[in-house]
């Protein structure tokens, strides 16, 4: 059946299409519904989006570039601040979500957020919209497949049926008992059309049933293997390092100050 599928061009039919998970959780799309989403959070139990939470929609006093982009020239075009917003929050977004994959296929989603069950729940949700996201594209194309599928089952049909009338009219008017060289020619021609139109509708309509299970079945092409908890320790800013680099400059600014003072004192 896969030899005789292929030799018509339907080798592909009945195999899950390939998703590529990292370029998924970077969509737009995910970040935009993860920005409106409302999610609960010690600034507002009772739920705000992105936007809210980090203040984003609150007007900024001191913007210098504000200012600067309302002397220069617009060319006609002005986004309103939601949308400006919007485009904001994503940016943000987008530089606190880090995908890992490893070469097992293993992917790692790590969420940084100024909350641990603020970071943990956007990664749960990402997984979840991943694995959403695949089964209906998943389904989607198993129903654009079967249609496709019918469509040609249904041609061939219509070309058999055809050629058996043609084989069946040629015997009408030409019995095989009076049979010459050029007459046993085309009937052997009518009988192979027949044979060759008949291999391709028994192999659509194979294809055809192969193509209601695939529409029938779920595919479980994601699989969740840990769900997202929030972390018992903080990520960043790392303070241990901070108070080293202080001490750090801390000392380097002392013996700065006190060489300049020497120096100071000796020119006196």
């Amino acid at each position: 059946l896969k030899g005789v599928a292929e030799s018509f061009g339907f080798g592909g039919l009945g195999s899950s299409p390939t998703y590529n998970i990292p370029d998924i959780i970077n969509s737009r799309r995910l970040k935009k519904d993860i920005v409106l989403k409302s999610w609960t959070n010690s600034f507002y139990p009772n739920g705000s989006n992105l936007i809210k939470y980090w203040g984003i929609d609150k007007p900024t006093w001191f913007a210098p570039r504000k200012w600067i982009s309302k002397l220069l020239p617009s060319g006609g075009f002005s986004a309103d601040s939601y949308h400006k917003n919007i485009e904001t929050a994503i940016r943000n977004l987008g530089e606190l979500i880090l995908v890992n994959k490893e070469a097992s296929g293993l992917i790692t989603v790590s969420v940084l957020m100024e909350e641990p069950g603020l970071a943990s729940g956007i990664a749960n949700y990402i997984a979840e919209f991943v694995k959403d996201f695949i089964s209906v594209e998943q389904h989607r194309e198993a129903v654009k497949n079967k249609a496709f599928i019918y469509g040609q089952r249904m041609e061939a049909k219509k070309e058999l049926a055809l050629s058996e009338e043609e084989l069946t009219e040629f015997r009408k008017q030409h019995p095989i008992a009076l049979d010459t060289p050029d007459l046993q020619l085309t009937r052997g021609r009518l009988m192979r059309n027949i044979e060759e139109n008949q291999a391709v509708y028994i192999t659509l309509r194979q294809q055809y049933e192969i193509s209601k299970i695939e529409e029938a079945k779920e595919n479980l092409l994601v699989n969740i293997l840990d769900s997202a908890e929030p972390a018992v320790k903080k990520a960043k800013p790392k303070g241990t390092l901070i108070v080293i680099l202080c001490i750090i400059l801390g000392g380097m600014s002392g013996i700065t100050t006190t060489f300049i003072r020497n120096a100071v004192k000796l020119e006196k």
